[in-house]
C-alpha cells in the first residue's frame, strides 16, 4: 500500500530563480522549518546522485537525489522500505507572475496502512504546506521584483 500527498504553491519569482533557490542546500536553514531541517550535505546546490541528511524532528534521515531536471524537477528518496519510505518530487512550472511548485510525495511501508495512514497523510500535507509557504516567503525576500502578495 502507499499514500500519495500532493500540495501546490505559487511563488512570485521566475522559474529559473525559484528552482535555483530551492535546490541551494546551503540556504535551506534560512527557510526550511525546524521539523525538516538540513543536517549534512553538499555545500552547493543539489544535483542528481547527491546524498544528504535532514533531521525530521530529532531523527536524521538519509536522502538520495534520484531525479534532477534543471529548472523543472528535483526528486529525492529516503527512509526504510519496510517501515516507511518516501519519494518526494518537486516540479516547477512557469505561470504568469511567477512559478507554480507542485510537491508530490509517495509514501510506502507499514506506516501507510491501517490506523496510521490517515494521520500520516494529514501530517505530510501540513509539513509540505509549511515548507512551501516558508519557501514562498523566503523567495519573495530574495527577489526584488517579486510581488508582495504571492498566490497561495
Amino acid at each position: 500500500m502507499s499514500a500519495i500527498v500532493v500540495v501546490e504553491r505559487d511563488v512570485a519569482a521566475a522559474m529559473p530563480a525559484a528552482f535555483a533557490h530551492f535546490i541551494d542546500f546551503t540556504r535551506w536553514s534560512a527557510w526550511m522549518p525546524p521539523t525538516f531541517s538540513p543536517h549534512t550535505g553538499p555545500q552547493r546546490a543539489l544535483q542528481a546522485g547527491d546524498k544528504f541528511k535532514v533531521k525530521v524532528g530529532r531523527l536524521p534521515i538519509a536522502l538520495d537525489v534520484i531525479r534532477f531536471r534543471p529548472n523543472i524537477e528535483i526528486c529525492w528518496r529516503g527512509g526504510s522500505r519496510l517501515i516507511m519510505q518516501g519519494e518526494h518530487s518537486y516540479t516547477f512550472s512557469a505561470m504568469a507572475g511567477g512559478t507554480r511548485i507542485r510537491s508530490q510525495e509517495t509514501l510506502t511501508g507499514l506506516l501507510t496502512v491501517g490506523p496510521w495512514a490517515s494521520r500520516l497523510e494529514r501530517a505530510t500535507v501540513e509539513e509540505t504546506t509549511m515548507i512551501l509557504g516558508r519557501f514562498a516567503d523566503y523567495i519573495a525576500r530574495q527577489t526584488p521584483s517579486a510581488s508582495a502578495n504571492p498566490a497561495a
